[in-house]
C-alpha cells in the first residue's frame, strides 16, 4: 500500500491542505501515534471555482501545461465486492472482510471516494486494546484513495453517518506478515495477526 497523498475525488471535489503521517498500515516503523490522516473537503461547486482561477493564471503566466501536470491528481479506486455469507450476525464479503453491523446510523451513507471521519478502537483478537482515536480528533480520510488498510476502507463503504460496526480484518486486508513495532522497538501487532476495528462513522462529507 503506498503513502501517496490523496488530492482528488471522482465526485470532483478537490483535497487541499493536506498532511500525511504514516498512515495505518504503511512502513514497517509504523507507531500507533502517527497515523493520522488530515485534509479539507471542498465542495465540487468550490473545486470547479478555484479551477477556473488556476487555470486562468496559467494562460495569463503561459504555464498551461505545468499547470495540467500539477491538476492530475491520483484517481480514487473503489474495490467491487459484495455480500458472500452470513453467519449469526457476521457478514463475510467476497474479499474476506468479515463484519458485525451494530447500529445503522440516521445519516448520509458512506461511498467510496466520499470524505468520512470516524472513531476507531482497534483490538488484536486477544483483546488487547494497540490503538484508538477516542483520545483525540476523528480519523478523516475517503475509501479508496489507499491511504488505509484495505480492511478499513472496504468495512466502512454502506455505512452511514452515525453508524457503527465492528470489523474482523485478516492479515491479507490488514497489516500482513510482517510484525508492526512502536518507536521502542516493541511488538506492537505481530505478524499475521486478524485484527478488530470497532468502527463509528462520525460524519459523511455531502
Amino acid at each position: 500500500m503506498g503513502a501517496a497523498l490523496p488530492q482528488g475525488s471522482q465526485r470532483g471535489g478537490l483535497i487541499v491542505g493536506a498532511s500525511l503521517v504514516r498512515p495505518v498500515g504503511v512502513g514497517p516503523d509504523w507507531t500507533a501515534r502517527s497515523r493520522r490522516l488530515w485534509f479539507h473537503y471542498i465542495a465540487p461547486e468550490k473545486a470547479a471555482e478555484m479551477t477556473t482561477r488556476v487555470f486562468a493564471l496559467c494562460l495569463s503566466t503561459g504555464l498551461l501545461t505545468g499547470c495540467i501536470e500539477k491538476l492530475n491528481a491520483p484517481a480514487c479506486v473503489p474495490v467491487p465486492f459484495s455480500q458472500a455469507s452470513v453467519n449469526g450476525d457476521t457478514i463475510t464479503t467476497t474479499t474476506g472482510l468479515r463484519y458485525l453491523e451494530r447500529s445503522v446510523g440516521p445519516g448520509i451513507p458512506v461511498d467510496w471516494c466520499r470524505s468520512i471521519a470516524i472513531h476507531y478502537d482497534a483490538f488484536l483478537l486477544d483483546g488487547t486494546m494497540f490503538d484508538s482515536s477516542r483520545d483525540g480528533d476523528p480519523l478523516v480520510f475517503a475509501p479508496g484513495l489507499g491511504g488505509l488498510i484495505d480492511g478499513i476502507e472496504q468495512g466502512v463503504v454502506g455505512m452511514r453517518a452515525g453508524g457503527t460496526r465492528r470489523l474482523i480484518i485478516s492479515p491479507t486486508l490488514g497489516f500482513g506478515s510482517e510484525p508492526r513495532r512502536d518507536a521502542s522497538g516493541q511488538i506492537v501487532i505481530p505478524g499475521n495477526s486478524t485484527v478488530v476495528y470497532d468502527i463509528e462513522v462520525v460524519e459523511v462529507a455531502q
